[in-house]
């Protein structure tokens, strides 16, 4: 099964503390045809999203609970509608709220990504 190709290049910021870990996911995106920028500590994230230029934020789970809670009520007093995924490493993990979950199995994040891109913002 293979996911649908994007018609544009879609921009994602993928956050998290582990190097490596961001380099393959990144490589993963950048496969798929987006462009990707990495963030490695929560205040860059914040400076990033201020721009209109990122669709969507992916957060890994080596970002502890409490950091992700505080970094999403951050990200919604600049970036309201912003697409957020949270990384999760089991399915069972519970969400968080005002995020969209996805594992860290490739076709899985890739889906969740490009759903939540292509799901049109609510009217407000």
């Amino acid at each position: 099964m293979y996911l649908t190709p994007m018609a544009t290049a879609f921009h994602i910021l993928s956050a998290g503390y582990d190097h490596h870990l961001l380099q393959s996911r990144s490589m993963l995106l950048r496969h798929a045809g987006f462009v990707v920028d990495e963030a490695h500590h929560l205040m860059g994230v914040l400076g990033c999203v201020k721009s209109d230029s990122i669709d969507a934020l992916v957060l890994c789970h080596t970002i502890p609970e409490n950091e992700q809670r505080w970094l999403i009520s951050s990200v919604r007093k600049v970036r309201q509608l912003l697409p957020i995924i949270c990384i999760k490493c089991s399915v069972y993990e519970s969400p968080q709220e005002g995020c969209t979950t996805a594992t860290n199995e490739p076709f899985d994040l890739l889906t969740v990504i490009q759903k939540a891109i292509q799901t049109p913002a609510p009217q407000r």
